[in-house]
């Protein structure tokens, strides 16, 4: 579907799903089949969402992702959500969040070689900043 797409509207719009950065397994349980839709060439690459979804393994495998995009020549984009900064533990609102939970996070996905960063609820930001 996505091929007969790309021939009638011309040329391509990457495609980069997003998707929980959990576990192998969970990804299969979830219908993301990843490894597939890289190999398959149907993906132009992955960007890792840090929602943990699942009790059973609330952990994050960015190397996962990023392994299984590279391999098929695919980028990996890293995924940071406000929702650490926004409960960064400032009582009240005074237009300052304590950054460390970002750069840490956002580290933690360089070590294992993603190929940039993205931001998620960057609109919340504006929305708690000012009317809050």
């Amino acid at each position: 579907m996505v091929r007969e797409q790309e021939k009638t509207l011309g040329p391509s719009c990457p495609i980069i799903p997003r998707v929980p950065d959990n576990a192998p397994w969970l990804m299969v349980a979830y219908g993301l089949d990843i490894e597939r839709w890289c190999a398959e060439d149907l993906i132009d690459g992955l960007m890792l969402s840090p929602f943990p979804l699942c009790r059973d393994d609330p952990r994050h495998y960015h190397a996962y992702h990023v392994n299984v995009a590279h391999r098929h020549n695919k980028i990996c984009i890293g995924g940071i959500g406000s929702k650490k900064l926004i409960e960064s533990r400032v009582q009240q609102n005074t237009s300052f969040f304590h950054l460390q939970p970002v750069y840490d996070w956002t580290d933690k996905q360089y070590q294992t070689s993603v190929d940039a960063p993205s931001l998620y609820q960057s609109e919340r930001w504006c929305a708690w900043i000012w009317i809050t």
